[in-house]
Parts: structure tokens; sequence; C-alpha cells
């Protein structure tokens, strides 16, 4: 049992993902520890539905 709130899905996380992508491109965003943790949070949620 989920709630909306309790944990992204994975297109939204997806998203998330892209779009730090592209700031880190544009920005030069220094701190990658939010692109690892979206990263880690996608992993996460494949292996759950596998």
């Amino acid at each position: 049992m989920t709630t909306k709130t309790d944990k992204p899905t994975l297109p939204q996380l997806q998203a998330k993902l892209v779009k730090l992508k592209l700031d880190l491109k544009v920005n030069k965003l220094k701190d990658t520890s939010q692109l690892k943790k979206t990263r880690y949070q996608i992993t996460l949620l494949k292996i759950k539905s596998l």
C-alpha cells in the first residue's frame, strides 16, 4: 500500500534525473549529491518492480 506523498514514481524520478542532468550541463552544477540520490532512488524502484 503506497501513498502518493510517500514515494515518487519511476517516471517522476526519471524526469527529475533528466532535469538534474540538464542543470549539470547548463550551470556546471557543483553539487552532484542530488543527482546521485535520484539515480539511487530509480535503482531501488526498478529492483522493487522486478
